[in-house]
């Protein structure tokens, strides 16, 4: 019997990278472990990228004994690369994020992008950092409050 999934090989790949993407949020947000995990994700990502060109090398009868740990293996990577990718344009993974620098002592330099917001009890102002001052010393900094 045909799978319904042979049919929709995108929406696995699709699958495969929003699993990816709610790892690293989940890593860095939950965990604050997203550097961490970060080895393994690329080290998936290149096992699962060498298995599958190792695959193709093999006789027709081996590789259809394999063709479910193939696809695992690429899903596999696809969920690596979700992840790689996440971590790549995570704003806090910035080496001029302000989060990086810790002192009791910083003055934020900021600017206010938009009108305040107001809700129910409370005001928010959305907020881009563009530089501190540490000990009478400015820094170049970025990131959004």
């Amino acid at each position: 019997m045909k799978s319904v999934w042979s049919e929709f090989t995108i929406v696995r790949f699709c699958f495969a990278l929003m699993i990816g993407i709610g790892l690293q949020i989940l890593c860095d947000y939950t965990f604050q472990l997203a550097d961490y995990f970060l080895i393994y994700a690329v080290s998936v990502m290149l096992a699962g990228g060498i298995f599958s060109m190792i695959y193709f090398s093999l006789s027709l009868e081996l590789q259809y004994r394999l063709r479910l740990v193939n696809g695992v293996a690429i899903l596999l990577s696809m969920v690596g690369l979700g992840y790689v990718i996440t971590w790549a344009h995570s704003e806090k993974n910035d080496k001029n994020h302000f989060s990086k620098i810790y002192n009791r002592e910083v003055t934020y330099l900021v600017s206010v992008g938009q009108p305040p917001l107001h809700k129910d009890k409370t005001v928010t102002f959305p907020a881009e950092v563009h530089s501190l001052i540490v000990n009478g010393g400015e820094l170049n900094v970025a990131g959004k409050i």
